[in-house]
C-alpha cells in the first residue's frame, strides 16, 4: 500500500487522475470478459478514486524469489495472455520516452539527452502493436492462495509492441536490490533480459529479440533515472559511462 491506495475492508481504493475512472472501469470489465484475470473496477463514492476488490495474496517479486525461473515464466504466461486479449476503444499509444521526458531537467547532464537520443532513433519506425500493460515489473502482479496469477495496476495500459513490456519488466529486475545478479548493471541487464526473453518464448514465439533489446535499453535508462531521483546515484553512472552498445547483449536461449 501507498498514500494513493487504501483498503477499506472487502476494497482497495485508489487516487486516480481526472478521467481516469470511468476509462478504467470499462478497461478491466472489458478485460474479465476476455478471460484477463484482473480486479474488475468500479466507481468510488469520491469522483477522484476508483474502487476495487481486494486480492489476498502475495507479489510477483515474492513470488519469483521463491519459485526461480518457474515462477517468472508462470507470470510471463498471464501477460502472453494479456497481450492477445483485443484492446478496447481509445486506448493510447505507447510512450517509452515520456517518463524520461518528465526527469531530464531534473537531471541537468547532457550525457543523459545524448543517449535518449542514441536510443530514440534506435527503435523502427513500424512497429507492431498489441495491447501492453505499459509499466510491467514483478510488482504489478498478485498470487492468490489458488495460485491464480492476477494483473494488478493497469492505468498505464496502452497499445504498442509486446516487447515493450518485455523490456521494462527485464529492465526493473536488473535493478532491483533483490534480483541483482551482480554489482555490474551490463551483467545484470544480459542476465534478465535473457531469461525473460526464454521463459515468455516458451508459450509464445512471438517475440522479436532485438527490438525487445532497444525497449529493455529505454527502460533502463528510465529506471535508473528514477533511482538516481530516489537518492540512488550508483545504476545511472554505470550506464552513462557505457557506450550503448555495451548494452547490445541480446542473445536468447
Amino acid at each position: 500500500m501507498n498514500n494513493r491506495v487504501v483498503r477499506r475492508g472487502g476494497s482497495i481504493l485508489k487516487h486516480c487522475g481526472e478521467g481516469q475512472v470511468a476509462d478504467l472501469v470499462n478497461l478491466t470489465r472489458h478485460l474479465v470478459r476476455h478471460g484477463i484475470v484482473t480486479p474488475p473496477a468500479s466507481p468510488a463514492i469520491d469522483p477522484h478514486m476508483i474502487e476495487f476488490p481486494y486480492v489476498e495474496g502475495v507479489g510477483g517479486l515474492e513470488f519469483v524469489l521463491a519459485n526461480g525461473m518457474q515462477g517468472l515464466r508462470e507470470l510471463l504466461c498471464s501477460i502472453a495472455r494479456f497481450h492477445e486479449a483485443p484492446p478496447p476503444i481509445g486506448v493510447s499509444v505507447f510512450d517509452p520516452f515520456k517518463m524520461i521526458r518528465q526527469r531530464i531537467p531534473l537531471s541537468h547532464d547532457k550525457r543523459i539527452i545524448e543517449l535518449a537520443e542514441i536510443l530514440r532513433f534506435s527503435l523502427p519506425v513500424n512497429r507492431p502493436r498489441c495491447l501492453l500493460h505499459g509499466d510491467l515489473h514483478v510488482g504489478q502482479f498478485l498470487i492468490d492462495k489458488s495460485e491464480k496469477i492476477w494483473i494488478i495496476d493497469l492505468e498505464d495500459t496502452a497499445l504498442g509492441p509486446r516487447e515493450a513490456d518485455l523490456g521494462n519488466f527485464a529492465a526493473h529486475l536488473a535493478t532491483r536490490v533483490e534480483t541483482r545478479k551482480s554489482p555490474c548493471l551490463v551483467d545484470n541487464f544480459s542476465f534478465w533480459l535473457d531469461a525473460v526473453l526464454s521463459a515468455y518464448m516458451l508459450d509464445t514465439p512471438k517475440v522479436d529479440g532485438p527490438l525487445a533489446m532497444e525497449y529493455a535499453r529505454i527502460a533502463l535508462l528510465r529506471r535508473t533515472l528514477k533511482l538516481n531521483e530516489l537518492g540512488e546515484p550508483s545504476l545511472l553512472n554505470q550506464m552513462l559511462k557505457r557506450s550503448p552498445a555495451d548494452f547490445a547483449v541480446f542473445s536468447p536461449g
